[in-house]
């Protein structure tokens, strides 16, 4: 039986504490654990608490990228990524990051608003590049690039949120274990066609998922939408559909959605340039150069010419005024010809040429584009750890985060050993965000 996950159950920590933090309230939850706002009872400040699920402690690979995501925020102090203070682990062996407490909200919240005007959403890309350029300048790559992850501060600052799946631009030995389970890594809707395969460690993936944060912040919707097997293909083998004109940002954006890699932007400063670069084009002044024909050198005219040239002119007037009148004859009057007849030929008719008309279909009310467009949804299970699959195979183990198209009925099945295969279907009218199911022990 199905039900909706209650916070309070499945996060139980407000009002307790945590060693030198008193948990005062909860702020989000998802597949790897809860993130709390709690207190330090010396410096009285508070922060975000993230703690790792109890069901997740006894997986190896859970704990390992829990660890690594606090190395990783351990490295990068930067104005655009969240910063990690401090790591620790409860008596109960229970592993928990603090971080900076942010205020503000999700790009999701702003995106679910309406079209971003592109001079924010330039704005927007280039905190979350220059976010990247630190983290991929430690030797990382984030993975799950996507509105839910970002955070715009109320002066319009952003940061970078949820490491959780970051990962080594350079695997050391044992990293490709943590990756390659069959599982996928990241969100579909952002993630690159290479990330599909398993093959998400370059940090031109993030590139990719940028230029799809982009991409819906400019229209609306994410490059493609559908089931997950439609994303695979379409982010594969087609095409996004044009951007609108977006004050130069549309060659970036498909420059980013580029399907090979080496086609990206090599680097996120170079992305960085490229913002910069739209609002910096220098002036273009186009001078007309008209072409004359060249003057034919004057002579010199020596002193002397000039009293000669005088005496000449003087003596020309002289003769003509001596000169007797001339009798010209008036010339015979010029008769014209009479013109010729009018030649009568008769006109061709008209040819009229059959006009085809274009009947454009009606644009798709914002009802059906809502209907259209994936959701992402959490599933959970007591006991923890069943696994999930869908037509394309196995998607990993509960609590799990996934998409389902708000169109049509979509249905998984989860399965845990020991216990019947448990349908889980989600309809067409079905709103919730969360699932949860219970099997018989």
């Amino acid at each position: 039986m199905s039900a909706e996950v209650d916070p309070n159950v499945v996060c139980p920590l407000v009002g307790s504490s945590v060693d030198e933090y008193d948990v005062v309230g909860l702020l989000g939850f998802g597949a790897m654990g809860c993130v709390y706002r709690v207190r330090h009872r010396v410096m009285r400040k508070e922060f975000a608490l993230k703690m790792l699920a109890t069901e997740r402690i006894s997986s190896g690979i859970a704990l390992q990228r829990f660890h690594r995501e606090a190395h990783a925020t351990a490295q990068i102090d930067h104005p655009n990524v969240v910063r990690v203070v401090y790591s620790g682990r409860t008596q109960s062996q229970q592993t928990y990051l603090v971080m900076e407490l942010l205020e503000g909200e999700s790009l999701s919240a702003v995106t679910a608003r309406g079209i971003v005007p592109p001079d924010r959403a330039a704005k927007i890309a280039r905190d979350v590049a220059l976010g990247l350029e630190e983290i991929h300048r430690n030797g990382f790559v984030h993975r799950d690039i996507k509105p839910g992850n970002l955070m715009v501060a109320p002066d319009g600052t952003v940061k970078i949120l949820d490491l959780g799946l970051v990962g080594l631009t350079e695997p050391v030995s044992g990293e490709l274990k943590l990756t390659q389970q069959g599982h996928l890594m990241g969100t579909p809707l952002y993630m690159s066609p290479e990330a599909f395969s398993g093959e998400g460690g370059d940090p031109r993936g993030d590139l990719y998922a940028l230029g799809a944060v982009l991409y819906e912040m400019l229209t609306g919707r994410p490059p493609f939408i559908g089931t997950l097997k439609e994303i695979m293909w379409h982010s594969n083998f087609t095409e996004p559909e044009p951007l609108p004109p977006s004050d130069g940002l549309e060659t970036l954006v498909m420059t980013l959605l580029a399907k090979d890699p080496i086609d990206r932007p090599k680097d996120a400063r170079a992305v960085i340039a490229a913002i910069d670069a739209r609002k910096n084009k220098p002036a273009v002044v186009i001078t007309e150069v008209i072409e004359r024909p060249a003057r034919p050198r004057r002579k010199k005219i020596w002193p002397w010419a000039g009293g000669v040239l005088a005496v000449a002119v003087l003596g020309t007037l002289i003769l003509r005024a001596a000169r007797v009148p001339e009798v010209v004859p008036l010339p015979a009057p010029i008769v014209a010809a009479p013109a010729p007849p009018p030649l009568e030929v008769e006109a061709p008719a008209p040819v009229v040429e059959p006009v085809a008309r274009i009947v454009e279909p009606p644009p798709p009310s914002p009802k059906a584009r809502a209907r259209a467009v994936s959701r992402e949804v959490l599933i959970t299970s007591e006991p923890a750890g069943a696994s999930v699959e869908a037509t394309g195979g196995v998607l990993g183990l509960t609590p799990i985060s996934v998409m389902v198209e708000g169109g049509k009925s979509t249905t998984f099945k989860v399965r845990l050993d020991g216990h019947p295969d448990r349908p889980l279907t989600f309809g067409p009218r079905d709103r919730s965000t969360t699932r949860h199911l219970r099997f018989d022990r």
